[in-house]
């Protein structure tokens, strides 16, 4: 029965009665009967047979490792192997099979099965089932029908099973389970399907090697062998073809102009007469409308020339006018934001100025007072010390020269404050000196750093300048031409008119053709349209309209039908090309051509004249791809002059073939005639024709119009750049202007005059430098005279005066300190002026700037408003002149077109004016050349036929259309050309060729093509074979899962029953994955230990045992059979398995053998073996608890 995943078999077959006779201990026939259906206990003393009992069972199910039955070989089964005169052992076992529902399957019918089987010493080992011989792999087939396979006993239980399970690894218990779950048959799958795997590689491998190194270089080889062979069979063959074309070209061609004779000559004279004729009334013709095109011009010149240039030069001024005006608007409002920002600037600057200005004034002030008040005291010692002087040489000089002392004295005292003068001069104009290049050295400083952006300024024009230049280069370059523009657009006026005619002409003519459309859509992606070729009707060309109506009912429906390559296209266009109304499909490939044969033509022509008869097929031109198709439409058609050369033909009996008159009348040899009223109107085909001349004209004026709007385009974006290439030179020449205004306006050049200034003032101070210099030298001189002069005074004055001397030494002293005190101060104080007048002047060249800004500002804001009024006024006038111009050119290009009408005119008469006198040469050169070619036609036919003897036999074909000298469709210069290439080719070729390679070809491409299908069969059993292991992985995970969470439920239930209080589970040891292995954790109260080497020995055993039932119970046998589990348990723990057998498994049949009264009181019947005078007995029992 299936419950979820798992299937189980409830099989209530079990054991009813053993027979063992000969077997081990059981010398003579034993018979244990009465089995009971679930609960069987045997017991008994150590070696009294009581496990030899499971053996028989274990022998008789077929158990093909003896060692599990203790014993090495089967000899060793019969009692005391044969030495007590019994020779054979044998065991039957009598099954219970009265539910046929769960009965091996073949058994359904037997109430009971008896399954025996023997051993005889020395002889074989035999099988019987209900009585007849049987092999052994039907007795196994009928136990693992109902899950009793001896060689994987899952039903079978030895005390040394259960001590090995809790030595187990997470993989080994995995294994039991995949055991239980009946798994390893999927790997058992898998490792041979994998071996398959291997073995269709190796021979994969096998074939590639085959065909990569032998087959494919050999084919390659071979095929190229063949493409070579069959060009040059091919080629012979062809060659042969058009030398025989050629020579009956020519043949043809010279006996042709034999024919011709003289009356061709006349008609040479006659045609040259009569272009002559046409040629002079051209010209006249020609001189007429050259002098009306030169009026109209004349007219158009005086009318509109001057004008025009009036507009266009005005309409081109407001433009410029307009980008002028709007670059010095956004200039204007630029500067002024600029300036206004530089004004501001400024504000800062003399604020800044003003207040350091005062504060230099205070200093300068108080030493001008310091230095006052010391000259004041300087000035008093002075004239102390002078008083002195005069005492002193008053007293030591005698009478007669003391006014010579006094006033040389008085002289040196000049000369050295005239000394002292002019250093403090010298000293102060060097000051000024030093400090103005001081201010030079910073301003050159400040001119250093604000050449920056001086440079950038600079650089900047330059830039522009250069843009100037290039695009002045540009506007010459470009050429554009404003007057080609306006011919252009009138050209272009003049096609669309044109074109718009045509398509409505050609949109009139395709209405009144509606059967010839078809519409259809590709049936699949990248579908070739050139494989639809399109309606009959469609596909050819009328060589004479006369004959439309006539080959229209030739056609009939047939002249509607489409033409397709193949038939696979037909059915693509029928099935997927949504059609928008019925067709009938004409496939090249499949269509069977009924073309009347040259002799029943020939006999029409010879019975009614050439003229009058011809094939419908002859009438028309079409693609040579297409001869099936149109000899299948018109193949079988004669088109005859009238009814009674129709009549005359058509019944005739070496004709017999359908005839249509130009009138439409058709005539059939079965006695039919079709006719009567004529259509009104042109046949279709006419119209066709007329269709097909308008659509080509529609295309060729529209080709001409895109060529001319795409001429159009060009110039007027040529023009349209030299417009802007204008308005940016005018743009680029103002923003110069501007640039170099503001330029000269900067700091830069602000600190350049001044600079310049200090420099003109620093040369004029070195020159009074220089003169003063000159001045102090001469008067030290003066003073150093009088020194000497006044030497000897001197030393008298020591001598008499010392006292004087004394004193005039202390105020000497005195002076030098005031005057170094002084010399100080007066330096600090000429500083203080040289600064304050340095800054005097910044602030003044700082207020001029501000003046000269803010005027600049109020003039830039005035120019700006002005400027952008100018612009507004300058757009309106562009305007204006714009929409003046396009009017008066609207005129031009109307008196263009009637100038235009009278060129088209005058090319037309001039093309064929030209054609006319092409035409009288050629016929001049004509003329002469026939005299000449008549001689050498005759001299060569002559030769021809001699040469070749074929051609009596086949001349009459020379020129005959649908034949093989067919000169119309085949030219005579690309049979030449086709000829010469050919015969190279072939000495190329001839050393190449292999003439056995058609036969070796085929045999390596049957080959080829044998391991190609070996090679696809052997893929696909590889990808099947995978598919398979993928399937087998996949059942495998979902039933080990199934089998995993059913086992570990059982698990759990049992040892909670057999060890009340404790907890059991199988935990994955990944929690991804089943296939990692499985571990056994047990808990008492919901306490789960670490390790099971926590539990006590009995523990362990029923946790084993545990595990062991639960494995069993998932996967039920029939019976169990149960050799001592209960040796390590004590008395309690052995009385709950029983119990736990009783409510667990109360569906199959348990066999235990056991010593423990708890155990076996459990059991339903107990069976006692006994050890008596070497032979074991069995007695059957039932506890008193059943009584």
């Amino acid at each position: 029965r299936t419950r979820g995943n798992v299937v189980s078999c409830w099989s209530f077959m079990f054991i009813k009665e053993i027979i063992l006779d000969g077997f081990k201990s059981y010398a003579t026939r034993t018979i244990i009967s009465n089995f009971d259906k679930n609960f069987n206990a045997i017991t008994g003393l150590n070696g009294s047979g009581k496990s030899n009992i499971l053996d028989a069972i274990c022998f008789v199910l077929g158990i093909s490792q003896l060692q599990q039955i203790r014993v090495n070989n089967l000899q060793e089964i019969v009692y005391k192997q044969g030495q007590a005169r019994v020779k054979k052992a044998s065991v039957t076992i009598v099954f219970d099979n009265t539910d046929q529902k769960e009965s091996p399957a073949g058994y359904e019918d037997y109430r009971e099965l008896t399954v025996t089987r023997q051993v005889i010493i020395g002889g074989r080992n035999k099988y019987l089932i209900n009585g007849h011989s049987a092999q052994q792999n039907r007795v196994q087939t009928l136990f693992h029908s109902v899950h009793l396979n001896i060689n994987n006993p899952h039903f079978l239980i030895m005390q040394g099973r259960i001590t090995k399970v809790l030595a187990m690894k997470p993989i080994e218990i995995l294994g039991m389970i995949e055991e239980a779950a009946g798994t390893r048959m999927y790997e058992l799958k898998k490792t041979a399907a994998e071996r398959t795997i291997q073995r269709k590689q190796h021979k994969l491998d096998e074939i590639d090697a085959i065909l990569r190194e032998e087959i494919q270089p050999q084919l390659k080889r071979l095929r190229d062998e063949k493409t070579h062979y069959i060009t040059w069979s091919q080629n012979n063959t062809e060659i042969t073809r058009l030398n025989r074309f050629h020579t009956a070209y020519q043949y043809h061609s010279h006996l042709k102009m034999l024919h011709v004779g003289e009356e061709h000559r006349k008609e040479i004279e006659s045609n040259l007469a009569k272009t002559t004729e046409e040629t002079q009334t051209l010209q006249e013709e020609l001189k007429e409308i050259d002098e009306s095109i030169s009026e109209m011009n004349r007219e158009k010149d005086a009318a509109f020339k001057e004008q025009t240039e009036h507009l266009e030069v005005a309409a081109e001024e407001s433009l410029k006018a307009v980008v002028k005006l709007t670059a010095v608007w956004e200039n204007k409002r630029k500067t002024a934001r600029e300036e206004g920002k530089s004004q501001e600037n400024l504000l800062d600057s003399i604020s800044e100025l003003e207040k350091s200005l005062n504060e230099k004034r205070s200093e300068a002030k108080e030493s001008i007072d310091g230095r006052e008040h010391m000259e004041t005291e300087r000035n008093q010692l002075r004239e102390r010390v002078s008083t002195l002087q005069s005492q002193q040489l008053g007293f030591a000089m005698s009478s007669d020269n003391s006014q010579d002392k006094g006033s040389l004295a008085k002289r040196l005292m000049d000369s050295r404050r005239s000394v002292t003068e002019l250093a403090s001069k010298l000293k102060t104009h060097q000051n000024q000196s030093k400090h103005l290049r001081a201010s030079i050295a910073k301003n050159r400083n400040d001119l250093s750093t604000s050449s920056a952006d001086h440079k950038q300024h600079r650089s900047e024009i330059d830039r522009h300048q250069k843009e100037l230049k290039k695009l002045e280069a540009q506007l010459a370059k470009s050429g554009a031409n404003p007057e080609s523009k306006a011919e252009l657009e009138r050209e272009v006026y003049r096609l669309e008119d044109s074109v718009s005619r045509l398509r409505t002409q050609v949109e009139q003519l395709r209405g009144g053709l509606s059967r010839i459309s078809f519409d259809w859509s590709p049936p699949s992606r990248n579908f070739d349209e050139n494989r639809v070729k399109g309606l009959v009707a469609k596909l050819i060309h009328v060589k004479d309209s006369e004959f439309s109506t006539a080959l229209e009912v030739a056609a009939g429906g047939r002249l509607y039908q489409v033409v397709v390559d193949t038939q696979e296209t037909g059915k693509l266009l029928l099935k997927h090309g949504r059609l928008k109304r019925r067709v009938t499909i004409i496939p090249l490939n499949k269509i069977a051509s009924r073309s009347l044969n040259d002799s029943v033509i020939r006999n029409a022509q010879n019975l009614v004249g050439k003229e009058n008869v011809s094939l419908a097929l002859s009438l028309i031109d079409y693609d040579q791809e297409l001869e099936k198709a149109m000899a299948y439409v018109f193949g079988s058609t004669l088109v005859c002059r009238n009814m009674d050369v129709a009549k005359n033909v058509t019944f005739n009996k070496n004709v017999r073939a359908r005839s249509v008159t130009l009138d439409g009348d058709s005539f059939d040899p079965s006695g039919t005639l079709t006719g009567g009223s004529k259509r009104a109107g042109a046949s279709v085909l006419t119209r066709l024709g007329q269709l097909n001349e308008a659509e080509h004209r529609w295309k060729s004026e529209a080709q001409s119009l895109e060529k001319f709007k795409s001429q159009l385009n060009v110039v007027a974006r040529r023009v349209a750049e030299s417009e802007a290439l204008v308005s940016k030179i005018e743009l680029a020449r103002h923003e110069i202007s501007v640039l170099e205004e503001r330029l000269g306006d900067s700091k830069f050049a602000h600190l350049e005059k001044q600079i310049e200034k200090q420099l003109d003032e620093a040369k004029e101070i070195d020159g009074e430098v220089s003169e003063l210099g000159s001045e102090l030298e001469k008067s030290k001189e003066t003073v150093e005279e009088l020194n000497r002069s006044l030497k000897d005074f001197e030393k008298e004055k020591k001598r008499k005066g010392k006292q004087i001397d004394e004193d005039i030494k202390k105020m000497k002293k005195s002076i030098t300190k005031i005057e170094k005190d002084l010399k100080d101060v007066q330096r600090k104080a000429e500083m203080s002026e040289i600064e304050i007048k340095k800054m005097q002047d910044e602030l003044a060249n700082i207020i001029e700037q501000r003046d000269v800004s803010e005027k600049s500002l109020k003039t830039l804001e005035r120019e700006e408003k002005e400027a952008k009024s100018a612009v507004s006024d300058a757009k309106k006038t562009s305007v204006d002149a714009k929409h003046k111009l396009d009017e008066f050119r609207k005129l031009m290009i109307e008196r263009d077109l009637q100038i235009a009408s009278r060129v088209k005119e005058h090319k037309a008469v001039s093309k064929r004016l030209e054609k006319r006198n092409h035409d009288m040469t050629n016929l001049q050169h004509e003329l002469s050349r026939f005299d000449k070619s008549q001689l050498d036609a005759q001299t060569r036919v002559a030769h021809l036929e001699q040469e070749n003897d074929w051609i009596e036999s086949e001349k009459h074909l020379f020129g005959k259309p649908n034949t093989d000298y067919d000169f119309e469709t085949m030219k005579q210069s690309q049979i030449a050309q086709r000829l010469e290439m050919l015969e190279q080719r072939q000495q190329e070729l001839s050393s190449r060729i292999n003439k056995k390679v058609m036969a070796m070809f085929e045999k390596a491409e049957q080959e080829y093509v044998s391991l190609t299908k070996k090679r696809k069969i052997v893929l696909k059993d590889k990808s099947k074979i995978q598919r398979v292991i993928e399937e087998l992985d996949r059942k495998k995970n979902e039933t080990l899962e199934a089998t995993w969470k059913k086992v570990n439920k059982n698990f759990g239930s049992i040892f909670s029953t057999l060890l009340p209080g404790a907890q059991s589970q199988l935990q994955l040891v990944d929690p991804t994955s089943v296939l990692k292995g499985l571990e056994v954790r047990v808990g008492f109260a919901n306490v789960w230990k670490e390790s099971l080497t926590e539990l006590s020995g009995g523990q362990r055993s029923l946790l084993a045992l545990s595990l062991i039932l639960s494995l069993l119970l998932f996967k039920p046998a029939p019976m169990y059979i149960l050799d001592e589990i209960d040796a390590a348990l004590d008395l309690s723990h052995t009385q709950n398995i029983g119990r736990m057998l009783k409510s667990h498994f109360a569906r199959s049949q348990f066999i235990i053998v056991s010593l423990k009264e708890g155990m076996f009181n459990n059991a339903n019947v107990i069976f006692r073996t006994r050890f008596v005078d070497g032979v074991s007995t069995v007695t059957r029992t039932i506890p008193n608890r059943n009584q």
